[in-house]
């Protein structure tokens, strides 16, 4: 076994060539028999919280789940393999949800995301009070309004299909205000003039 966890959000090809298991042209596993040149090779995949269902070489896989692997010689001797299947399409979402937002002051909605090999970034977009709104440009964000607020990530696969990741009820603070202080002040302390006349 190479690989035992492999995140397919873009969609891979699971293959069997010879004695090996591909995703894509990446050796995911591979085996050898002693006997038999070309075993029988078996793929299971039960996708989360649903039944197994048997996968064909040459399928594509874009969800998370487990796929089985089971090798079986001549001599029907077999030996079976799981890879665990995640489907993640961005990873970091904990920053945009520590996000500090405020009115008037710029902030980069990207920082600290990492964008799974394979999706494009499409468009990112701010919904508030049930209206979206695409960011030109979401490294320099600049929140209008106070409220909550979602952010909607829109990314492209290679088949073209996007996906959207929401990170919802974000607060946006308004402006930070001093509030404004009233004190006795003296004449002279306006204009220093008046204690140079009066000297």
């Amino acid at each position: 076994m190479k690989i035992a966890e492999k995140n397919v959000i873009a969609g891979v090809t699971v293959s069997v060539r010879e004695s090996q298991l591909l995703f894509d042209e990446d050796v995911a596993a591979n085996w050898t028999d002693d006997y038999t040149a070309e075993c029988k090779v078996e793929l299971t995949f039960t996708p989360e919280g649903a039944s197994p269902k048997e996968i064909l070489s040459g399928d594509q896989l874009s969800e998370a789940g487990i796929l089985s692997i089971k090798v079986t010689d001549e001599f029907n001797n077999s030996a079976t393999a799981e890879i665990t299947l995640t489907a993640v399409a961005v990873t970091g979402l904990e920053n945009l949800q520590n996000l500090s937002l405020q009115v008037d002051t710029p902030v980069n909605l990207l920082e600290g995301l990492t964008i799974a090999e394979g999706l494009t970034l499409q468009k990112v977009e701010i919904e508030q009070d049930g209206v979206r709104t695409e960011i030109a440009d979401p490294k320099s964000y600049i929140p209008e309004a106070p409220g909550t607020i979602n952010i909607i990530l829109t990314f492209t696969k290679p088949d073209s299909s996007t996906i959207e990741v929401k990170v919802e009820r974000l607060t946006v603070k308004g402006v930070e205000y001093q509030a404004v202080s009233i004190r006795d002040i003296k004449p002279e302390e306006v204009f220093p003039q008046i204690n140079q006349i009066e000297a």
